[in-house]
């Protein structure tokens, strides 16, 4: 991010409507990283129109927990397209799913995989519709941990966090479908569709 001078997440600020809730924040923060640097004035404005960062945390911070934890906040929404993603940084996470993925190599938290299982268990499971041709289930819940000491991401330990998180699981799973943007699209209005029905 550095070098390129280039933000790679989305912007939102929902003060604002229409195109303008995504276009004030693209070119506020286009400004900061060009001239690298964040003056008093547009700190304000960030934090006064309340812009959301959108971020997709790749290979090593796959649902992107990480760098919220980095970025300072105790309190943050998590949308996943797996069950076992968020649990790898719990305690035993490698050695309980048994995969040498680059996400298992890095614990977050002090809490063991066991406790982040265990809390999965009192998710609420949303009604799918019988129409759905991609969405297999909707997940959403609270998770609550303790981080520990990582180096990577200079997180410190002992700080209490909470987020909220929605799993969205479909029939090519999310890291294929979106080779597909046709069939993307489709499982988008699926998890909308859902999360809107009467029936949640």
């Amino acid at each position: 991010q550095g070098l390129l001078k280039f933000d790679p997440t989305v912007k939102y600020c929902p003060e604002l409507s229409g195109i303008e809730s995504f276009n004030f924040p693209r070119e506020l923060f286009a400004d900061i990283w060009t001239n690298g640097s964040l003056s008093h004035e547009q700190f304000d404005q960030v934090t006064t129109s309340g812009v959301y960062s959108l971020l997709d945390g790749g290979a090593v911070d796959v649902d992107g927990i990480g760098a919220m934890l980095s970025s300072g906040a105790n309190e943050f929404f998590v949308l996943s397209a797996q069950s076992i993603g968020w649990q790898c940084h719990f305690d035993g996470g490698r050695s309980e799913v048994g995969c040498d993925d680059a996400m298992y190599q890095y614990p977050l938290f002090r809490e063991s995989f066991a406790e982040a299982r265990s809390q999965e268990e009192s998710f609420t499971n949303l009604t799918i519709s019988e129409n759905a041709e991609l969405l297999q289930f909707l997940r959403y819940g609270i998770v609550t941990a303790t981080t520990i000491d990582s180096e990577l991401f200079r997180i410190e330990s002992d700080r209490s966090v909470t987020f909220h998180i929605l799993i969205a699981d479909s029939a090519d799973n999310l890291t294929s479908v979106d080779k597909d943007l046709y069939k993307y699209g489709i499982l988008c209005q699926e998890v909308v569709h859902t999360l809107t029905s009467d029936a949640n």
